[in-house]
């Protein structure tokens, strides 16, 4: 099956992948997690996981609660101690990240639990930083 096709079958809120991206300060590559629920029609809106804990809740330190922390043992594919700032979302096409996904620059991860994705998605919706027209798509 061609990988566009298989990303199509597969590409939902909370789908996961491991990706460099080029608007982070870092060119390591992130884990980042689809939060959208239309990604497929509306392109993709992700949140980006650091493991720089002190750097995420000094940027939400004035909304704390648009902080997700996710610990290990919570979710298999983050291994250290994450952070997830739920004020600041990246958009990607659906043309754009499918070319990188056909070249191989992204890798598909696990499914993210359930209780993490909420946890997200109430964050976002408590940001003071994001558009109601963003918070609208999630």
């Amino acid at each position: 099956m061609p990988p566009a096709w298989q990303l199509g079958l597969t590409l939902r809120t909370g789908c996961v992948y491991k990706f460099a991206e080029r608007h982070l300060f870092s060119g390591e590559e992130h884990y980042f997690i689809v939060v959208n629920h239309s990604p497929l029609s509306d392109g993709l809106l992700f949140v980006v996981c650091t493991s720089n804990i002190d750097g995420a809740r000094r940027l939400c330190s004035s909304q704390p609660k648009t902080l997700v922390e996710v610990l290990p043992g919570e979710y298999r594919e983050l291994t250290l101690h994450t952070a997830i700032n739920c004020n600041r979302l990246f958009a990607i096409t659906l043309n754009e990240f499918t070319e990188r996904y056909t070249r191989e620059e992204v890798r598909e991860c696990e499914q993210l639990p359930t209780k993490i994705l909420a946890r997200i998605i109430e964050a976002i919706q408590l940001s003071d930083q994001l558009s109601e027209e963003e918070k609208s798509l999630v």
